[in-house]
């Protein structure tokens, strides 16, 4: 299975810590070690081998073997760490989401999860999913100290103009719908008269 692009949808940066790093060999193992290491796991503790795992298997294209691997860690936090990345390298967006709430629920301060909800809740164009998750991300960031808030700067910004513009096709597709039912509803209402009309008696001569 071919390694999805994300290329399309919502403009959100793909910058670090979103294990997305084409390194091999000795530098990739290096690139993933910190990846990892700024999502709070520490390099020298076992599960780092379950996330590490489950990257290598989906870099191979090995997704069942990542997803197996992932469920069997123990710890909570880093199972749903692993989940968030790999159903998201999957394109599984609504399974992003869903892992990234279930880790937030866990560690509500954990910046990275946050804006992958938020990136997910966009991708699958969800309003009121991807405004919560900005108010959520944008107050969490105020919170946090400036060296763990700043990589997520930029994608906060990215993340607010994005959330504008699916409010805008959402109302700009709300009003459209409302003005083809309020036409719909005048020609119904004009054709149950002109049939009204017609079975009057004498409407119609012989």
């Amino acid at each position: 299975m071919p390694v999805p692009s994300l290329s399309n949808g919502p403009r959100l940066r793909l910058r670090a810590p979103t294990f997305a790093t084409g390194a091999t060999g000795a530098a990739g193992a290096a690139a993933r070690m910190l990846l990892w290491a700024a999502l709070g796991a520490s390099p020298v503790l076992a599960r780092q081998d379950t996330q590490m795992e489950v990257q290598s298997a989906a870099e191979r294209g090995e997704f069942a073997t990542a997803h197996e691997r992932a469920l069997a860690e123990p710890d909570p936090l880093t199972r749903s760490r692993a989940l968030v990345w790999l159903h998201y390298r999957a394109r599984d967006f609504v399974a992003a989401r869903n892992a990234a709430e279930a880790g937030l629920a866990l560690a509500p301060q954990d910046l990275w999860l946050a804006e992958r909800a938020l990136a997910s809740a966009l991708w699958l164009r969800d309003p009121w999913a991807a405004s919560r998750s900005l108010d959520r991300l944008q107050a969490l960031l105020g919170a946090a100290p400036e060296e763990s808030a700043a990589p997520f700067r930029a994608s906060l910004e990215e993340a607010r103009a994005s959330v504008d513009r699916l409010r805008s096709d959402t109302e700009a597709a709300r009003g459209a719908r409302n003005r083809s039912v309020g036409v719909a509803g005048v020609l119904l209402g004009g054709m149950a008269l002109l049939l009204s009309v017609l079975a009057r008696p004498g409407a119609r001569t012989s």
